[in-house]
């Protein structure tokens, strides 16, 4: 209810209180005497002969007189001396209630409400007009007995009888012009066992105090009563201190006696409030109050009979107000059967999410938690049939490029996941989406039979449903399953609670796994990055390098060329043994320089390769028997260990650069033999199953290389054996080459154990027309 004059309230209010302001005003004849009886100099011939122009008024004035005092009988017969006995005051609340209970909205809802005329009975979509005109006459009967035993608090009856007449005309005013909607807030109110002005406020953003007020306020009653129509229903503590306070808070306590009594129908059905709570702070008496409870029956039947709706014997009212008691008593038992299994069904649903957040782990999967979501499901809706469907945004899958790629999930019966895999669905749905596929009037059926095709787990017990339980940007997860009566059967906050706890598992697994993805290919780019750098760095070496070494070339050679022919002329022509042996280490000296320049400028600016179909088989014999004359020619040991071939099957002829295949693959020869190898070098050559590259290894059992000699083993002039022993451009020389094949080459070793150097060629088919297989 409002707090104040002028409360802020929403368009569609400020609407319906425009709907308020076009119902009809009270007669001419009620209005006037009101104004002039409330005169403190009014005319008695004036009143009189308004009461006479309305002969209905008239005969309902001598009516109630002759009533009020039965000794006179007959003895009354004009209004003048009606309204000697009664008094003004009472014959002004006569003449309101007449024309109040006479409302247009009463006539019309009392001639069209279905199942009116059943004293007490709430409606069911109708308003019930014979019930609230039953309560509001009700608790005008109270309010009068209370106040005429509580002649302190300085409110004359017949006043208090008419407050508790129209405290509620603000419903008869709501369901006037809004007949449709009032009906569903009724059925609400029963439905809930709520205060209807609760769901008038929720459904119309106001409710029937202020239509009341503002109906009082059309009509121009009294401030008093406009007061009780607004303000009847709070508690007397906060009620403004006001001269109508009093007034509105003993109309409160009859509301409260007469719904303590099921009198009527006032469409609250919280529990009235206890006696001592209204009483004490209004300072009425508790013995003189629970004396007007008896009399309260007898005083409506009177009533009703007054005001024209029939004769009511106090007897049968209270025998109505008793089946009225049982009425509410079942409902009331009803709502607590609903509310204990939505309890049990909150406790359920609590203790599932309680077990479903104990399984989850700290980073658990997608797939993983799916199967969590289908094992909760399977504790609170039982056995049955369970699979799951994903379909990742932009249908990634698994990581394969472009298609339509789901994952389906079959499970047990108890929830345990049995079967999943990842299934293209390309052209499987006209390309629709599996949101889309979920929502067709056949989309339950239509994805069980597609999980039967691709993850059966078990036989169906009964109509298949799918449940969305993901969709939009972070893909879409489709629970399928059998348990559709199991799933109807929990009310609605509990699953909602229930569906809101999978969902926001799943969407947080569904953002963890994007995540993850996002990592692995920001890894796998840094990767990328660091190898280009990588090639970069060395490009930029080997063209300092090239610089370098084809500026040595260009002013060395010569040099080098002038002191080899001198030294070689001066050892033809000396004699003496030492001097001739100084001059030969001269030649030899320059030739080794000679050669390592070229070797420098080979690695550095290697000539362009020039591919042909090459036997593999010759080649590699070929570069083991130059490698054994010039290794045995320098090497002071003897016997060379023993060189393995190994060929795995026929190949066909390979592209390659002969001359420059053969010096990459005498360098790692070479090495392998000068590595200290015990017992054996083995060339092996053969194809990758899973890539069809060509893999030609050279294995040596020699000392191995460590660590550091890994990481620095193509970098030219590195070497851990002693100073003079290598120049180390081996390995960087046939690296180079190898590179110009679009190949590369790798090392395993071991200190103690050996190393093996793979050369990895992936282009390495030649296509020539007529090309001949080759045997081992």
């Amino acid at each position: 209810m409002p707090q104040g004059p002028e409360p802020s309230i929403s368009r569609q209010a400020e609407l319906i209180l425009a709907e308020l302001d076009t119902l009809p005003t009270l007669p001419t004849v009620a209005t006037r005497l009101m104004s002039v009886s409330s005169a403190d100099d009014a005319d008695l011939k004036e009143i009189i002969r308004l009461i006479e122009t309305d002969p209905v008024l008239t005969a309902r004035v001598l009516s109630l007189c002759r009533r009020t005092d039965a000794r006179l009988g007959d003895r009354i017969g004009t209004v003048h001396q009606a309204v000697v006995m009664l008094g003004l005051e009472a014959v002004q609340c006569l003449v309101l209630s007449l024309q109040v209970f006479q409302f247009d909205g009463w006539q019309r809802g009392r001639a069209g409400a279905p199942g009116a005329g059943v004293p007490g009975e709430p409606p069911g979509a109708a308003f019930d007009a014979d019930g609230f005109w039953r309560h509001s006459i009700a608790v005008a009967c109270c309010a009068e007995l209370l106040a005429r035993e509580h002649k302190g608090l300085g409110i004359a009856p017949p006043e208090a009888f008419v407050a508790g007449l129209v405290h509620d005309l603000g419903k008869l005013a709501l369901e006037t012009v809004l007949p449709a909607a009032y009906g569903r807030v009724i059925m609400l109110a029963e439905h809930r066992q709520a205060n209807i002005a609760d769901l008038e406020r929720s459904v119309f953003g106001l409710d029937h105090h202020t239509a009341g007020k503002r109906l009082a306020e059309r009509w121009s009653l009294p401030r008093t009563l406009q007061d009780v129509m607004w303000l009847h229903g709070q508690p007397y503590g906060s009620l403004p201190q006001t001269v109508n306070r009093g007034m509105a808070g003993l109309v409160g306590v009859a509301d409260a006696m007469c719904r303590q009594l099921h009198l009527g129908w006032s469409g609250n059905y919280l529990p009235a409030p206890a006696s001592a709570e209204l009483l004490g702070p209004l300072g009425l008496d508790e013995r003189r109050v629970a004396g007007v409870i008896p009399r309260v029956h007898a005083a409506l039947g009177e009533r009703c009979e007054d005001l024209g709706l029939g004769a009511q014997p106090g007897e049968r009212l209270m025998l109505d107000s008793l089946r009225a008691a049982n009425r509410q008593l079942g409902r009331l038992n009803e709502v607590l059967q609903r509310r204990s299994r939505g309890a049990q069904d909150q406790a359920r649903v609590l203790e599932a999410v309680r077990q479903f957040a104990c399984s989850l782990g700290a980073d658990a999967a997608l797939v993983e938690v799916v199967g969590c979501v289908v094992a909760s499901a399977a504790g609170v809706l039982g056995p049955g049939f369970y699979g799951a469907v994903y379909e990742p945004a932009g249908g990634e899958g698994n990581g394969r490029e472009g298609g339509k790629v789901w994952l389906a999930m079959s499970f047990t019966r108890q929830g345990q996941r049995s079967r999943g895999q990842w299934v293209d669905a390309q052209g499987e749905w006209g390309g629709a989406g599996l949101a889309a596929v979920a929502q067709m009037a056949d989309g339950a059926a239509r994805l069980d039979a597609w999980l039967a095709r691709h993850a059966d787990a078990g036989a169906r017990g009964g109509p298949v449903g799918a449940t969305t339980l993901l969709s939009g940007e972070r893909g879409t997860i489709v629970l399928v399953h059998d348990r559709g009566a199991a799933l109807a059967q929990i009310g609605e906050p509990a699953l909602g609670a229930l569906l809101a706890t999978w969902i926001g598992a799943l969407g947080a697994a569904v953002g963890q796994e994007g995540a993850r993805r996002v990592g692995e290919q920001l890894a796998e780019a840094n990767l990328v990055l660091a190898q280009t750098q990588k090639q970069l760095a060395d490009a930029g070496s080997m063209v300092r390098l090239g610089e370098l070494t084809a500026g040595a070339a260009h002013e060395m050679n010569n040099p080098l060329a002038v002191i080899s022919g001198r030294a070689q002329a001066l050892a033809s022509r000396l004699t003496e043994g030492r001097d001739k042996e100084a001059a030969a280490a001269i030649v030899e000296a320059t030739a080794r320089l000679s050669g390592l320049i070229a070797r420098l400028h080979l690695i550095a600016s290697p000539p362009a390769a020039a591919f042909a179909g090459t036997s593999v088989v010759d080649l590699v014999g070929e570069v083991i028997k130059e490698a054994r004359e010039r290794v045995g020619a320098r090497s002071a040991r003897a016997p060379l260990v023993p060189i393995k071939v190994t060929i795995a099957g026929p190949l066909p002829p390979a592209r390659m650069d002969r001359e420059l295949m053969h010096r990459a693959l005498y360098e790692l020869v070479v090495n392998a033999i000068e590595s200290g190898a015990r017992d054996f070098v083995e060339v092996r050559v053969q194809t990758d199953p899973v890539d069809d590259r060509l893999l030609i290894q050279v294995i040596d059992s020699g000392s191995g290389m460590s660590e550091h000699a890994l990481q620095h083993a193509f970098d030219p002039f590195f070497s851990e054996k002693p100073a003079g022993r290598q120049a180390g451009l081996g390995l960087p020389t046939a690296e180079r080459l190898v590179a110009l094949h679009g190949g590369r080459i790798t090392l395993e070793s071991a200190v103690g154990k050996g190393t093996t150097a793979t050369v990895a060629l992936p282009d390495w088919r030649w296509h020539e027309p007529g090309a001949v297989l080759e045997a081992a």
